[in-house]
């Protein structure tokens, strides 16, 4: 599936501001003509007219949180003192996990981008610059929803 992105929206209606984080963006599916938006905060997507989240629930309706320890990006419990909740942030997703890990293993590469705090993924030039270090070490596989031509 191919979409084509038909519009970015930021916090605050602030579109010259490059510090201004993206809150959602408008797509079409070129394939199917199927259309909406998609916010970042919320998580949910706007499919023509119909909204559908993308979290898991559990059986009570609960949206389930996964955490991850800020020392090393690796899966935790809520009881660790180092976790904090593992999600995806800005343009590229970029995934709380995979931010600490690189924290840790490209500690000076990430400070010569003034990157110091998972907060910097919602600046648009930071989470780019991210992406490409995540991109460098393992291509799209790297992200989970890349499209399988992508992660051949």
């Amino acid at each position: 599936m191919f979409v084509r992105i038909t519009c970015i929206n930021k916090d605050n209606g602030n579109h010259n501001n490059p510090n201004e984080a993206i809150s959602h963006y408008g797509w079409v599916n070129e394939e199917t003509g199927e259309h909406g938006d998609y916010n970042y905060k919320t998580e949910k997507k706007i499919v023509d007219g119909k909204t559908r989240y993308f979290y898991i629930l559990d059986e009570n309706g609960n949206k389930i949180k996964r955490w991850v320890n800020s020392d090393n990006g690796k899966d935790t419990t809520q009881d660790d003192p180092k976790a904090v909740i593992n999600e995806d942030r800005g343009l590229f997703r970029i995934n709380s996990g995979s931010f600490y890990d690189l924290m840790k293993r490209k500690k000076k590469e990430m400070e010569n981008l003034e990157i110091t705090s998972y907060d910097d993924m919602y600046n648009v030039d930071k989470n780019i610059a991210v992406a490409k270090i995540i991109y460098k070490e393992g291509g799209w596989k790297r992200w989970y929803g890349a499209a399988p031509e992508l992660i051949k």
